[in-house]
C-alpha cells in the first residue's frame, strides 16, 4: 500500500509540476557561494566576538538560573528591554528608598515591592545592581555576549566553560601528540579565563589558550618539558570539539 501511494504521489506531482519537477527543487551546489557564505559566517563571529570582549572587559557574567536560554531570542529581548528601562527602574527605587527609609528591622513591604520592580527587567527578586551606570555597562556586557553566541558555533562553550574545553583539547593533544589518553586530570584556569592548565599524574602538564578564539585554540606541553605548540581550528556538535 505504501508503495501504490508513493507512486500515486509520484504522478500527481509530475501532473503539476511537469515530468522534471525533481530537478527543478534542487538547488545546484555553487562552491564558490558556500566559501562566501563561510567567510561571511566567520567574519560575523570574529566581529561580535570582539564586541563582546570590549563591552565585558573586567567583568564577570554570573551563571543564573533562568528558563532563558543564553544566545536566544527571548534573552536579547529581555536585554534590549532591560537596558531601555534601566533608567526609569532608577528612578523607581529612589522613590521608593524615600518612602521606606532604611532601618535596622527589615520592612517586608520595602522588600516586597522592590521585587517587583526588578523583576520586571529579569532581574532576580533579591538582585543588588549598584549604580546605574554600572548597572548599564553589565547589562550591555551581557547583550554584546547574547549576539556573539547567537553566531558562535560552539554556543559559547569556550566561554562559558572552559575547563570542559580545556579537558577536551589537551584530551586531543595528548592523543596526537604524546601517543594516547591521559588519564585523572586537574584543570586550573586563570588570567581570567584566557589559558588552562590540565595537569595530569606524573608531573604532565599541557597548557590551553583562548586568545585565538573565536578562530582556533591552542595547545602546549609545559611540563615536564615544553612540547611543540598546536592551533587548531574547531567546531562543536552536542558539546563536544571537532578539532583539525
Amino acid at each position: 500500500m505504501a508503495g501504490n501511494y508513493d507512486r500515486e504521489l509520484e504522478m500527481e506531482l509530475e501532473q503539476e509540476f511537469g515530468g522534471d519537477f525533481e530537478g527543478e527543487l534542487e538547488l545546484p551546489y555553487d562552491p564558490d557561494e558556500a566559501a562566501a557564505s563561510a567567510a561571511a559566517s566567520a567574519r560575523a563571529n570574529r566581529e561580535l566576538y570582539a564586541k563582546y570582549q570590549a563591552a565585558c572587559k573586567g567583568r564577570r557574567i554570573l551563571k543564573r538560573l533562568t528558563r532563558m536560554k543564553p544566545g536566544s531570542l527571548e534573552e536579547a529581548t529581555m536585554l534590549t528591554k532591560r537596558i531601555a528601562g534601566l533608567p526609569q527602574l532608577f528612578k523607581d527605587l529612589a522613590d521608593l528608598k524615600l518612602k521606606h527609609p532604611v532601618s535596622k528591622v527589615p520592612d517586608p513591604e520595602y522588600g516586597r515591592k522592590y521585587a517587583e520592580l526588578v523583576t520586571r527587567l529579569g532581574y532576580h527578586p533579591d538582585e543588588a545592581l549598584g549604580t546605574l551606570d554600572e548597572a548599564l555597562a553589565q547589562a550591555r556586557c551581557e547583550q554584546s555576549l547574547n549576539s556573539w553566541l547567537f553566531v558562535a558555533p560552539c554556543g559559547g562553550m569556550e566561554v562559558d566553560d572552559p575547563e570542559h574545553t580545556s579537558l577536551q583539547v589537551a584530551d586531543w593533544y595528548a592523543r596526537t601528540e604524546l601517543g594516547g589518553a591521559l588519564a585523572s586530570p586537574k584543570v586550573t584556569c586563570k588570567g581570567n579565563g584566557q589559558w588552562c592548565d590540565v595537569d595530569y599524574p606524573h608531573g604532565i602538564t599541557i597548557r590551553v589558550s583562548f586568545d585565538k578564539v573565536p578562530d582556533s585554540l591552542m595547545a602546549r606541553q609545559v611540563a615536564p618539558k615544553p612540547g611543540p605548540l598546536r592551533v587548531y581550528a574547531y567546531s562543536c556538535f552536542q558539546g563536544q570539539l571537532s578539532l583539525r
